[in-house]
């Protein structure tokens, strides 16, 4: 008698063992480029000047992304969830106040990531990464995404208006808050949507050990951004961004149920 192993059972359960293998590289990978900025620290000495590129540069590059398409979620089950890497330079830090800092020319911040429909085709969105957990910049957002023209037969897309909110501190100096309102464009092409936007971003900091002591920056930017949602057994998304002419990414590993 020749036993056989059960394999349907788990060549059913393959795409999801493969999602979380993907999930588990891609969160090694980002934690150990992370963990190479340990002694990552903003400069002493900067002048107000400095402290406004300073919050150009952070705040833009630590807002909260969307990562989603503008078709709406449902209230049941409606939840996407996994892992975030954004990555954007900081190479313009380098060199700043006393150049006694330890900027690294890319910044990664890896990210916690969950988005929940909720009622009204309205979206709720977190992604945050605590401080402590890697000595990166640690950022807790929030965004709500309306959808007030959902694609049909006769409307080949959807357009959705988003709100968002970004806590950002870390680099031994920081800390800063961001905030950003636009819209989202997508059209659906059953497994893949392309999704395209434009908004406009407010970022606020301050720094400490400055020539004054502590001193506050302001910015704003318009954003533009693109994007694609893969919905595979595992949902891949991409998200280029745009702001101050220069370019930032995420990448986007997790399940949607």
């Amino acid at each position: 008698m020749i036993w056989k192993a059960p394999v349907g059972k788990f060549s059913q359960n393959a795409p999801y063992f493969r999602m979380l293998n993907a999930m588990k590289h891609l969160v090694a990978l980002c934690l150990f480029v992370a963990t190479t900025t340990m002694a990552a620290s903003l400069p002493t000495g900067m002048t107000q000047a400095e402290v406004d590129k300073t919050v150009q540069v952070l705040g833009t590059g630590g807002a909260t992304r969307l990562m989603r398409s503008a078709e709406p979620y449902p209230f049941y089950p409606g939840i996407k969830i996994g892992f975030e890497a954004l990555f954007f330079s900081t190479s313009s830090l380098i060199g700043l106040g006393n150049a006694d800092g330890s900027v690294p020319p890319v910044l990664f911040i890896p990210r916690l990531y969950l988005a929940k429909g909720l009622v009204a085709d309205v979206d709720l969105i977190l992604s945050f990464l605590p401080g402590g957990v890697v000595p990166s910049l640690s950022t807790v957002g929030a965004a709500l995404k309306w959808t007030f023209l959902s694609e049909r037969e006769n409307i080949p897309g959807s357009i959705a208006a988003y709100f968002n909110y970004t806590s950002l501190r870390g680099l031994d100096r920081y800390v800063g808050t961001d905030l950003e309102f636009g819209l989202v464009a997508s059209r659906d092409l059953v497994r893949v949507r392309p999704f395209v936007g434009l908004g406009v971003l407010f970022a606020s900091g301050t720094v400490q050990n400055t020539v004054s002591g502590q001193l506050e920056g302001k910015h704003s930017a318009f954003h533009l951004f693109g994007g694609i949602e893969w919905e595979l057994p595992a949902n891949i998304t991409l998200q280029l961004d745009m702001m101050n002419l220069n370019f930032q990414g995420s990448i986007f590993v997790g399940k949607k149920f």
